[in-house]
């Protein structure tokens, strides 16, 4: 099944132009996409965006064209789902709540259940590294698209009291409000990953790498995963291409 295929299957409006030097058409989850796992404030973020800066000086290639971030953007458009009763700032939060909480959101507060919010991002993260050119922020991308060949995971870490003093600066906050928000947003992330695919968050072979912010600047990491990505895309590509030879 082609991605074109799998777009109008899957209901999805989304251009895509198939670069004209390749021979045949992807597949889904073919195309280059990233995902990042982060600690809370390692940077997450911002090395997204150091990423794009670099992808066009990598690749002529159009299919490192155009990427795009999902964090915000992704929590947007499954806030905005009608079918859904939910929040921005709660899909923006990460927030996790248990059972007794999310009943209570449900029959009282007349929100959606935990459950259904998460099932309709998850496809939309799905669907959005199936067609590629994306870096998703989060919400278990790793866990979701692990099928898809075309994906690099990247995990992120960081010093405590680093991440701390980045909480700090943003938020004019407390050293010690900081470091309690951010043990909570590190649990509630950890639990979703657990609850939903019976992994760890912290497991390393869950990611393509692990990289400390703390200890290594954010522009070379983000020149590491651009290669990494397009040799991978690459050496698929060639592949594909001594494999399609090969066929009498």
């Amino acid at each position: 099944m082609t991605v074109r295929t799998f777009l109008e299957r899957a209901g999805v409006s989304y251009q895509f132009a198939i670069p004209k030097t390749k021979p045949h058409e992807y597949s889904p989850g073919e195309l280059p996409f990233i995902t990042i796992s982060r600690q809370s404030w390692a940077h997450g973020l911002e090395l997204a965006a150091d990423i794009l800066k670099i992808l066009p000086e990598k690749s002529t290639d159009e299919a490192f064209r155009d990427f795009k971030i999902y964090d915000r953007a992704l929590c947007e458009k499954i806030a905005e789902d009608p079918e859904l009763v939910t929040s921005l700032n709660y899909l923006l939060s990460e927030d996790f709540r248990d059972g007794l909480t999310d009943s209570l959101m449900e029959g009282f507060a007349g929100k959606s259940s935990q459950i259904k919010v998460y099932r309709r991002l998850f496809r939309t993260i799905k669907e959005l590294a199936a067609v590629g050119r994306c870096i998703v922020i989060g919400r278990a991308g790793s866990c979701l698209t692990q099928e898809y060949s075309g994906g690099v995971h990247v995990r992120l870490v960081a010093d405590e009291k680093d991440r701390i003093a980045n909480m700090v600066g943003a938020f004019k906050v407390t050293a010690a409000e900081a470091k309690k928000r951010i043990k909570k947003q590190d649990k509630d992330k950890g639990t979703m990953v657990r609850t939903y695919f019976r992994r760890d968050i912290n497991d390393p072979l869950l990611y393509d790498v692990v990289w400390n912010t703390s200890k290594v600047p954010l522009d070379v990491v983000a020149r590491h995963i651009v290669d990494l990505t397009e040799e991978r895309f690459n050496n698929r590509n060639k592949q594909v291409g001594a494999d399609s030879g090969s066929v009498q």
